[in-house]
């Protein structure tokens, strides 16, 4: 029914999503006024665009080599685990594989097109993260994305994830 929820999330989903203007409409519908819309763990077009752009015989860090690695054989790696195609994996993640929509214009025009006022977007889970933990613990990786974050857009790409809200 027409306004029925305070709030509506989708976690690591959207980018198995084709037509993500049908399901923000569909959320804009069944939200009570003041409702809000809160999506993450949607891998980030920008970052996913950097890292097939890579040449793979350049030199890169250990950190980017494997994020890179993780990016090109996601589909090959849920065959080995699970059984399924490489192709089916594929087109399951239609975002990432056909439709390019996860990029934070595109997000921002269709989920106010959609009927939402307001669109919050933020990033998370810098490429090295961990490492950066492993050698500088909580306060140097709060502080690299804090300057990551000061820096953006020009950053973008170095996000795996965004964050989404909308009200």
């Amino acid at each position: 029914p027409n306004k029925t929820f305070d709030v509506i999330t989708a976690y690591s989903m959207l980018h198995h999503i084709e037509d993500l203007s049908l399901v923000f409409r569909e959320v804009r519908r069944t939200l009570k006024p003041g409702g809000f819309f809160y999506a993450d763990e949607s891998p980030s077009e920008d970052y996913l665009d950097a890292f097939l752009a890579l040449d793979p015989s350049s030199p890169m860090s250990d950190a980017v080599l494997r994020e890179r690695e993780k990016i090109t054989s996601d589909a090959a790696e849920y065959q080995r685990k699970y059984g399924f195609s490489a192709e089916l994996a594929q087109r399951a993640m239609v975002q990432n594989y056909s439709c390019h929509s996860l990029k934070q214009e595109n997000l921002e025009r269709l989920l106010k097109s959609s009927g939402f006022d307001i669109v919050q977007i933020t990033f998370r889970r810098f490429v090295g993260e961990d490492q950066c933990r492993e050698k500088g613990g909580e306060e140097m990786v709060h502080a690299l994305h804090s300057y990551l974050v000061s820096m953006l857009p020009l950053t973008r790409s170095l996000f795996k994830y965004f964050v989404l809200v909308a009200r």
